[in-house]
């Protein structure tokens, strides 16, 4: 009897120490992002439970939209995400960067405008910085790759779409069939500020999911800042090109497992929205110009 007692108190002790690492883990991760309520009719959960349940429970909710809680408005902040983070643990992670396009209204090719002395997409992936393993630039020929080839570091691979028709659904498509990772990050070469941070919780939130896209309140989306699976990305791609249809949305429509942000979230990381800024006019360049500036005042 004696010997059963001891055997039962290392057992019950075994537990309770299993219990409250479990229950450490939930606080640590409630604390780490403390303003992000997961909703879906009535019910809010912490983000670390959220990913446990859905990754495990096999849980049904590609319709799961996330909005900031009820503390939004308050003093509380989100932490820092540029630290090493559970996405970046499970997740492999490319950015394809789309170049094929030339812009009429500034009269050039638009990753290779300078801005500050440097080409607007050097600072897009200055900015994507540790945060991916593997960074792509799409372009449309071989004497745009070349130009390339002199402004984007030697850890970038440049691929020339050789495809007739150039659009973005089709240089995404282009990067998707190349990449060698899990998880794709689409963007324009026209983001200079696109916010890392915003990246970051991105790639988190895929985990587990076909896609993560930011949400603006009027409904409109931002399919091109956004994460993607890359195989099912890949195919959703192919079946809307296949059907005529040639622009990111008909990707969109034909995935499933889609979980959308709300930018109201994503402002906490990047108060100014200046992750969604384009370079679309010799306007939009001098506004750069200025924010440029200003941040270094």
């Amino acid at each position: 009897m004696g010997c059963n007692s001891v055997y039962e108190k290392m057992d019950l002790a075994a537990l309770t120490l299993f219990i409250l690492f479990f229950a450490a883990l939930i606080a640590y991760y409630s604390v780490q992002f403390p303003d992000f309520g997961v909703h879906r009719s009535s019910s809010r959960l912490p983000l670390f439970l959220w990913i446990i349940v859905g990754k495990f429970g096999n849980i049904p909710y590609s319709d799961f939209v996330i909005f900031p809680s009820k503390n939004l408005y308050n003093t509380t902040t989100i932490h820092n995400t540029s630290s090493t983070t559970l996405g970046e643990l499970l997740l492999s992670k490319s950015a394809i960067i789309l170049a094929g396009g030339f812009s009429s209204r500034l009269g050039q090719d638009k990753g290779l405008l300078q801005l500050a002395g440097r080409p607007l997409v050097r600072h897009v992936l200055d900015k994507l910085g540790r945060v991916i393993d593997e960074k792509m630039v799409i372009v449309s020929s071989k004497a745009q790759a070349e130009k390339y080839a002199k402004v984007v570091g030697s850890d970038v691979s440049i691929v020339v779409d050789s495809a007739d028709l150039h659009c973005p659904l089709v240089g995404a498509l282009v990067g998707l069939e190349k990449t060698r990772r899990e998880h794709a990050l689409l963007l324009p070469c026209d983001n200079p500020f696109v916010c890392k941070d915003v990246i970051s919780l991105l790639f988190e939130l895929c985990i587990n999911k076909n896609a993560v896209i930011p949400k603006w309140p009027n409904g409109y989306i931002e399919p091109l800042q956004a994460v993607y699976s890359a195989k099912p990305a890949m195919e959703a791609a192919k079946n809307a090109l296949s059907e005529g249809k040639m622009n990111m949305q008909s990707m969109v429509d034909k995935l499933r497992g889609i979980r959308y942000v709300s930018t109201l979230v994503l402002e906490q990381l990047d108060p100014e929205f200046r992750t969604f800024f384009n370079v679309n006019s010799p306007l939009d360049l001098r506004k750069a110009e200025n924010m440029l500036s200003h941040k270094r005042q």
